[in-house]
């Protein structure tokens, strides 16, 4: 087995654990266009995961319910 081999078959195992080409040069400790030089070299780009679709955008969270008057014990007349 050569350098080659090795390095395609690590490249390999560590986008199909990691998921995606940038989690696996940082398993991997290379840089991420160094991840994708040797993608291209060994022909790997058919492994490259679909994009997952876009999240939906975040519900804004509804505002919280305003507290309960407070009466003033001196004069009796309501605080807001």
């Amino acid at each position: 087995m050569t350098l080659a081999d090795m390095e395609r078959k690590a490249l390999m195992a560590a986008i199909k654990s990691q998921g995606s080409i940038v989690g696996a040069a940082r398993h991997l400790g290379i840089g991420r266009a160094t991840a994708f030089r040797m993608m291209k070299r060994y022909g790997l780009r058919e492994m490259v995961p679909a994009a997952a679709p876009p999240a939906e955008p975040p519900v804004a969270p509804k505002p919280a319910p305003a507290a309960a008057p407070v009466v003033d014990p001196l004069f009796g007349s309501w605080k807001p």
